[in-house]
């Protein structure tokens, strides 16, 4: 994921990733662009929020996205440029 820093010099970010259905992960300091390997298919969300240099927390702002099956029996990757993208 990819993630502009948009705050004052000095802040810092935590992000976590939870797929539906799934206990939502504590937040972890992270930094852009922020990297995830290995995830299986499903519907996913990334949040990332500010910490000011005090430790308080920003707003989270948040991405969902599906990642969806490969192999023989996969459904075709969704074309972002047309209408029916998978991608929220």
């Amino acid at each position: 994921m990819l993630f502009e820093k948009a705050s004052p010099v000095g802040w810092d970010f935590s992000c976590r990733l939870s797929r539906s259905g799934d206990k939502k992960p504590a937040w972890i300091a992270c930094r852009s662009p922020a990297g995830y390997s290995d995830l299986q298919a499903g519907d996913y969300v990334f949040a990332v929020r500010s910490v000011d240099t005090d430790g308080r927390e920003g707003r989270p702002t948040s991405y969902a996205f599906e990642i969806l099956a490969s192999g023989k029996n996969a459904a075709p990757a969704p074309d972002p440029g047309r209408p029916g993208t998978r991608t929220r």
